[in-house]
């Protein structure tokens, strides 16, 4: 599951979570963000949910990124070696419906969506070895 709702609704991100295997939370690569979504990791801790941060709309420059990055370790959350960049071809794909694999296949865009994929996969294949 990819959890994307505000963290003021803790009763629609528990009425989520409770039956999903693995959590997904995405969060931009900034400060106000990042303290919204420490709410939701808070709720997934404290339901015992296996859940990581993926940051997304990465900027392509500067030290946000590097920041985001040590501040949600510092939380204590994991967080998803795959990034989702401000990428054109999302917002692309966006315009027809479809995703940055359909319309551009060999873009970044289309590989940080594979990633994504693979490391959601792995991380619900080594829930269900431990559960």
């Amino acid at each position: 599951m990819i959890l994307d709702c505000p963290a003021i609704h803790r009763d629609i991100a528990m009425d989520a979570a409770t039956p999903s295997d693995f959590v997904l939370i995405p969060t931009r690569a900034d400060v106000f963000d990042i303290r919204s979504m420490r709410q939701t990791v808070d709720l997934m801790k404290s339901i015992d949910k296996p859940c990581a941060v993926v940051l997304n709309f990465c900027p392509p420059v500067g030290k946000e990124l590097e920041d985001a990055r040590e501040g949600i370790k510092g939380i204590g959350v994991s967080l998803c070696p795959a990034e989702l960049h401000n990428r054109k071809a999302y917002s692309r794909a966006q315009q027809s419906g479809q995703t940055a694999q359909e319309t551009e296949p060999k873009s970044l865009a289309a590989q940080e969506i594979i990633a994504l994929y693979t490391y959601t996969l792995n991380q619900m294949k080594e829930g269900s070895d431990h559960g």
